[in-house]
């Protein structure tokens, strides 16, 4: 028996982290990084190949050579923007861009990460920009080897609708926007998902502002998702980060200490649990 997400049931709940945009080294990539060792939480960090300095290659290999448990270095992207037809987006993989573009594009940036990083590269997770793709990305994704794909995957009763009726179908997208198949293959490839629920940092009030989240709203979203999924992907972005903020992250963490039996693990761990669809 499997869970609607596709997931096996589990004693208590699993939840793993996502840090984003890794690509130049500053304080704040620096706190996160330190905190979460500190706290001695796993997480996936995903890396802009193409933007990607000396100097926080250095720091981010140095941190996981001396903690492999703990830091999972992955791609994110290529260079986590494109220009389409004269528009300039911060979105790569969606759009009108040809399985050849993207098929180079990807595979570039997994070349730079694979002389960069070396053995402590994972390159089976591959995150898109914007969370947004297409068949022609996992098609090339999975030409290049890539075996899990981790974007988003709502738990709101509209996502969730929105996402049933696409699956329904069959499809990888509808009316311009993705279907996620979180916990399962994707329709017609041999990819899995494993994509987050909860965004720590993006958040805008009803006039479309950029507004930060309270602890208390984080431990409101994570209640809602994990009615919904035994596995909750949160993601974050540590640039721009602030003592504020990092208060904010160490609250929210601290309550997912108290949780009864919640684990926190890795996505590629998380991936090899996930049956057979």
């Amino acid at each position: 028996m499997t869970h609607a997400s596709g997931q096996r049931p589990t004693k208590g709940r699993t939840v793993f982290f996502r840090d984003d945009d890794v690509d130049e080294l500053n304080d704040e990539l620096v706190e996160v990084v330190d905190f979460f060792v500190r706290e001695g939480i796993p997480v996936n960090y995903q890396v802009v190949p193409g933007k990607l300095q000396d100097d926080a290659c250095e720091f981010i290999l140095e941190k996981r050579r001396v903690h492999p448990e703990l830091i999972r270095l992955n791609q994110h992207g290529y260079m986590h923007e494109h220009v389409n037809r004269g528009v300039h987006t911060w979105f790569e993989y969606s759009g009108n861009r040809s399985y050849e573009d993207q098929f180079e594009s990807i595979r570039c940036g997994q070349r730079i990460l694979r002389e960069r990083f070396g053995s402590c590269f994972d390159d089976r997770v591959f995150t898109p920009p914007g969370h947004k793709y297409d068949e022609n990305t996992l098609r090339a994704l999975e030409a290049l080897g890539f075996q899990i794909l981790s974007a988003s995957s709502y738990t709101s009763p509209q996502a969730r609708l929105y996402y049933g009726f696409g699956q329904l179908l069959g499809r990888t997208t509808l009316l311009g926007k993705r279907i996620s198949y979180n916990g399962r293959r994707l329709p017609g490839h041999q990819l899995r998902e494993v994509s987050v629920a909860l965004d720590v940092d993006m958040s805008k009030d009803r006039h479309g502002n950029p507004t930060v989240k309270t602890s208390s709203r984080l431990i409101g979203e994570y209640r809602q998702a994990s009615r919904k999924t035994g596995v909750v992907g949160i993601v974050l972005h540590h640039n721009g980060y602030d003592r504020g903020k990092l208060e904010t992250l160490r609250d929210f963490v601290a309550f997912l200490r108290s949780m009864p039996g919640l684990s926190f693990r890795l996505i590629e761990d998380i991936a090899t649990d996930l049956e057979p669809s």
